[in-house]
């Protein structure tokens, strides 16, 4: 048997083209909340400010910053030295600032929306 140069059948390939697999995202959880990540727009910036209009955002929803987070702050990639959400700068375009969550994918979608400012320099 040959395999350099073959793609043989992935066993799950048929199910998830025809639409009939199962994702976890099918599930329906009663009381599952779905969360949404605010990320920067800009390459390099200092963070003044991190604004949520709670009038555009669903009832209930919420939103959470750096300051927010009850450990530390860090990921460990080969130190702990990145950020899991950007605290009082921003290093790279597309960097986690805030999260949000809602009780529906729509609903958490608007209250990312309702992170309207983002201040700094």
């Amino acid at each position: 048997m040959t395999l350099i140069g073959e793609s043989p059948p992935r066993p799950d390939g048929l199910a998830k083209v025809t639409g009939q697999a199962r994702f976890a995202d099918d599930e329906a959880i009663p009381g599952l909340w779905f969360g949404a990540t605010v990320r920067s727009c800009h390459a390099r910036a200092v963070i003044d400010a991190i604004e949520f209009d709670e009038r555009k955002a669903a009832p209930g929803s919420v939103c959470l910053t750096a300051v927010d987070l009850p450990g530390p702050n860090v990921v460990r990639l080969i130190e702990d030295d990145w950020p899991i959400l950007a605290e009082s700068e921003v290093n790279h375009w597309g960097e986690p600032v805030a999260l949000v969550a809602a009780a529906s994918r729509l609903k958490a979608l608007a209250a990312r929306d309702a992170v309207g400012s983002i201040t700094g320099s």
